[in-house]
Formats: C-alpha cells, structure tokens, sequence
C-alpha cells in the first residue's frame, strides 16, 4: 500500500503482508492515522514513514500496528534533508522478529526539532537492533527491547526523554549512547 502525497489520510484494521517489497509506505503524508494495521511478512519494510524538506511528512499516529518477521525493519521513519517527517507518534506497536531493525529512525542531517514520541511499543528478537533512533527531538515512554540480535536501545543524536523503559537479552548493548 503506497500513500503519497496525502492528507488527512485514515487506515484501519488493514493487513498488507507478504509484499515483493514494503507493507505499507506513507510519503508527504500529513495529518495521518494508522490503527490496528499489520506490516509483516514483507520482502522490505513493514511500516515505512518518509519525507524531506520540500516534501513533509506530519502529524502522524501508529497505534496498535504489528510488523513482525519482514525481511526489512518493522517500522522505518527516515527524513532524508531535515524537517521532512516530524510529529509522529507509535503507540502500542509491536515489532518482532524482523531481519533487521524492529524501529528504526533515521535522519540525514542533525535536527532536534522532530517531536516523536514512542509509547508502549515493543521490539524483540529482530535480527539487529531493537530500536535503532539516529533522530533528534525523541520521547520514549514504557518501550521494551528483549533478545536483539545487536542493541536493545541505540541513541545516536541529541535531545531524547526516555522513561519506564525496559531492555534486556540483546546481544549487543542493552542501551548504546
């Protein structure tokens, strides 16, 4: 399911598996809302949330979304050029058993103005990384990360909340900053 270049875009109660590609990509989205959406079993990416300065992706919600064994990240949030995605908020989604990161959010340039927030969300035995954040401006509240193949948490920007948070049995670091 590609969405680009939408608005006020809803989606519910949706299953988009196995894909010769991604589950489930949103791009100059804005104003969106995914709930109770399943992203597994994908060649790429479960969930895959992009944009760029000239092409904005905001104001965006993920809750109780499942992206378990693709052969990509669970959920990928990417902002190629800065400003391009922000004010997303996952909530209560979980990513399990994905061939690489369960959530990962990357960012090209170094911006702390993105405001996501991670709430509740669960990443375990991913081939990499539990939750890999290479994105400034984060809140994380009462995530967990269990048995990774590499770090449960890694931080590698500036300016994260991180509070009732749980790692454990990653095979890299529990919490790399």
């Amino acid at each position: 399911i590609d969405v680009d270049f939408n608005d006020f875009f809803r989606m519910s109660n949706v299953r988009s598996t196995s894909n010769n590609g991604k589950g489930i990509r949103l791009h100059r989205t804005r104003f969106f809302n995914l709930t109770d959406t399943d992203g597994g079993s994908n060649s790429g990416n479960g969930i895959e949330i992009t944009g760029n300065l000239t092409n904005t992706t905001t104001n965006g919600v993920l809750f109780n979304c499942e992206c378990d064994s693709n052969s990509g990240n669970g959920i990928q949030i990417t902002d190629t050029g800065g400003g391009g995605v922000k004010d997303i908020n996952v909530i209560d989604c979980r990513t399990i058993s994905n061939s690489l990161d369960g959530i990962d959010a990357t960012q090209d340039v170094l911006a702390t103005n993105t405001r996501m927030a991670f709430i509740g969300c669960q990443s375990g035995s991913n081939g990499v990384k539990g939750f890999d954040m290479n994105i400034g401006g984060v809140v994380m509240d009462a995530c967990n990360a269990t048995s990774n193949t590499d770090d449960g948490f890694e931080m590698s920007q500036i300016q994260y909340r991180i509070t009732g948070c749980y790692s454990s049995a990653n095979a890299g670091f529990e919490w790399d900053f």
